[in-house]
C-alpha cells in the first residue's frame, strides 16, 4: 500500500450510510451458481434521510458473502450481466436506474448498490415496495428472495436506539463475517 492508497473502513462506511438513509426494509437473497454452489446475502431497501426537499431516488444495497476468489469472479460475472433497466419495464413507477460500481472486502463481502429513480416519489410506499418492487427483484436479478422484513416492524432492541452504529458493527468482529454481523444487528440472523 502506498501513501496514496486510502484505507477504507467499510464497517464505518456502512454505519455512516445507515445514518444518512431511511431504511425501508431488508430481505435475504441467494443464487445457485455453477461450481460455487449457493451464495447468499441480504438486500437493503432505503431512501436518503434529511433531504431539504423530497428525495428523488431510493436504493437497493446487495451485500453478498464471497468466500473465495472463484466465487467472487462468478458473482461479478452474474451481477455485471444484470439488466438493471428491466426495473423500468416491469416494476412500474420507475423512470431510470443507476447501478453503482461494486465494492468488496478482502475478507469476503461483495457490495452492489443500485439507485432507482421513480417517476413519482410519492408513490414510493411500503405497499409499492411489497407489491411491485420486491416481486420484480428475482425477475431482474436472478436472485431468490427471502421474506421482506420492514424496518419499522423490527423491535427497537434489534435496531438499537438510532440504528446500527460503528460500535454495533464491530461487535464480534473476530468471530463473525461482516454479513453475519449485519444480520445479527437487524434481527435477521439465521
Amino acid at each position: 500500500m502506498t501513501k496514496l492508497d486510502p484505507v477504507i473502513d467499510l464497517d464505518k462506511e456502512l454505519a455512516d450510510l445507515f445514518e444518512k438513509e431511511d431504511v425501508f426494509g431488508f430481505f435475504d437473497v441467494s443464487l445457485t451458481m455453477g461450481a460455487a454452489g449457493t451464495i447468499s446475502g441480504i438486500c437493503k431497501v432505503s431512501k436518503p434521510r434529511g433531504a431539504k426537499s423530497e428525495p428523488k431516488y431510493f436504493s437497493l444495497l446487495f451485500i453478498i458473502d464471497i468466500p473465495d476468489k472463484d466465487v467472487k469472479t462468478e458473482v461479478e460475472k452474474h451481477v455485471s450481466g444484470i439488466d438493471w433497466n428491466a426495473f423500468v419495464r416491469i416494476s412500474g413507477n420507475v423512470q431510470r436506474v443507476l447501478p453503482m460500481m461494486p465494492r468488496s472486502l478482502p475478507s469476503g463481502t461483495y457490495f452492489k448498490e443500485v439507485y432507482i429513480y421513480p417517476e413519482n416519489m410519492a408513490g414510493f410506499s411500503k405497499q409499492y415496495v411489497f407489491e411491485r418492487l420486491y416481486p420484480s427483484i428475482p425477475a431482474v436479478t436472478g436472485f431468490r428472495t427471502g421474506e421482506m422484513v420492514f424496518w419499522d416492524s423490527i423491535g427497537e432492541s434489534a435496531k438499537g436506539a438510532g440504528g446500527p452504529g460503528p460500535e454495533n458493527l464491530a461487535q464480534g468482529k473476530e468471530k463473525a463475517s461482516f454479513l453475519e454481523r449485519i444480520r445479527n444487528i437487524l434481527g435477521l440472523a439465521k
